[in-house]
């Protein structure tokens, strides 16, 4: 009996639910002869629309050994990935006597992210800086060094195809 009772309540349900469909008129497609762009001269854009791709990034970065003392003469690098992973050098240039590096460069809007290299011995490479507000600050080593994260390489085939499968886990460690 509750059976019954289940499909005439159901029945009765989808029998309103059909009922109450608005009937729908032929689809007219809008005009668009009128606003068919043949001329790029012809071409409306926004005035506040910028066709720039890219922004341009501030740095300072600091090198300190490990009695906080400058590190000067030593070349950075500023990439989009690591050399393994083939990152393009953005910026290179050197540290000067107070072991400071600061310019700036042009990057992608979409790069968030990039990666600091040195060819020095007891600074961390491949450390991983994100950008705020246009401008990276990123101190390395020192008594006291900052928190950051190092983009690992992929060594072996192992490595590849555990990442493309996802059960390798993201090669980002922050230290």
């Amino acid at each position: 009996m509750k059976s019954l009772f289940y499909c005439i309540v159901t029945g009765l349900v989808i029998i309103s639910f059909t009922s109450c469909v608005k009937e729908i008129d032929e689809y007219q497609a809008p005009d668009v002869s009128a606003t068919q762009v043949t001329n790029m001269n012809d071409l409306l854009v926004p005035s506040g629309f910028n066709f720039n791709l890219d922004r341009e990034v501030t740095f300072e970065i600091r090198l300190k050994n490990n009695t906080d003392g400058p590190i000067s003469k030593v070349v950075v690098d500023i990439m989009t990935d690591i050399p393994e992973n083939n990152g393009k050098v953005l910026f290179r240039g050197a540290t000067n006597a107070t072991g400071i590096i600061s310019g700036k460069f042009k990057a992608l809007k979409t790069l968030n992210q990039f990666v600091i290299n040195t060819d020095y011995i007891g600074i961390t490479n491949n450390a991983v800086v994100t950008v705020n507000n246009n401008h990276i600050q990123l101190s390395l080593g020192g008594s006291n060094p900052q928190k950051y994260c190092t983009r690992i390489s992929m060594q072996s085939e192992m490595d590849i195809l555990l990442l493309q499968t996802g059960l390798h886990p993201f090669p980002i460690n922050c230290i």
